[in-house]
């Protein structure tokens, strides 16, 4: 499981309305999306859907990815609990074993 402080940053955050098949979105990017770079080795990115209780204003961007504290970041912003999560498996082999 990744910990708080592996690179993990909230790239978008949405506000989608769903109805049966139907989907309005009406997000808005707060935080530009930072795809996967991982060092050696495999790791999880993990994405956090959170139903929001008020718009957000101005969210601060870390300045590392490293420095990003996602329960700090969900109790600031009084989130409460994911309504949806799903995670992927990254990895980077070293320059010796690539193809």
């Amino acid at each position: 499981m990744a910990a708080s402080g592996d690179p993990l940053l909230v790239g978008r955050v949405i506000g989608d309305v769903f109805h049966d098949v139907a989907c309005m979105s009406t997000g808005k990017e707060i935080v530009p999306y930072l795809g996967p770079r991982p060092p050696i080795g495999i790791h999880r990115y993990i994405f956090l859907l959170f139903q929001q209780k008020v718009p957000l204003g101005l969210v601060e961007q870390p300045p590392t990815r490293a420095s990003f504290n996602t329960r700090y970041f969900v109790r600031q912003l009084d989130l409460g609990l994911p309504v949806a999560t799903v995670y992927f498996n990254s990895q980077k082999e070293p320059a010796a074993k690539r193809r």
